[in-house]
């Protein structure tokens, strides 16, 4: 492969190449809803442009072989925490579930419950990385678990400042 391409285009420096770029190739795609739709946007299109950041991070972490000094910014434990933080602050003024909801709503929560079904893949993904004796730090991981939950609760904000109705579950409902 001509090397000219890109920093390891022929994958030889990183043992891990093959195996995290599926995670990287999905965990990108995680941030890109719409952000312009709704009076709340700016505090959502904040909290997504630093999970933009994080999440080049954790593909610089994915990326670097484990024999290579470190010298890219990791996921840590305090970006769990402040996406614990958004998720109770986007919470906080919304009605508590008591049944599953469908995804949907408007347009920019119907993107950030896609952006959410693309996190949960990808945390799949890197922790298949992990099991197959990939360096993995678990904060990344339970990062990508706070930020799939920091997603769907973005997602219903959204919704509830577009006005857009939740589409709860029935069980066993009928044809139309």
């Amino acid at each position: 492969a001509d090397k000219s391409e890109a920093p390891n285009a022929d994958k030889s420096e990183a043992p891990n190449a093959d195996k995290s770029e599926a995670p990287n190739a999905d965990k990108s795609e995680a941030p890109n809803a719409d952000k312009s739709e709704a009076p709340n946007a700016k505090s959502v299109a904040a909290w997504l442009a630093w999970v933009q950041d994080k999440l080049f991070d954790l593909g610089a972490e994915l990326a670097t072989p484990e024999s290579t000094a470190r010298a890219v910014p990791a996921i840590r434990d305090g970006d769990v925490t402040a996406l614990e933080r958004a998720i109770d602050e986007a919470e906080a003024s919304l009605p508590a579930l008591d049944t599953f909801i469908h995804p949907g709503g408007s347009a920019a929560g119907a993107m950030l419950h896609l952006a959410r079904t693309i996190c949960r893949r990808a945390e799949r993904r890197v922790l298949t990385l992990s099991d197959a004796g990939g360096y993995v730090d678990g904060a990344a991981l339970r990062y990508l678990n706070r930020l799939s939950d920091a997603l769907f609760v973005w997602a219903r904000a959204m919704n509830a400042a577009l006005g857009a109705s939740e589409h709860p579950w029935r069980k066993s409902s009928p044809a139309p």
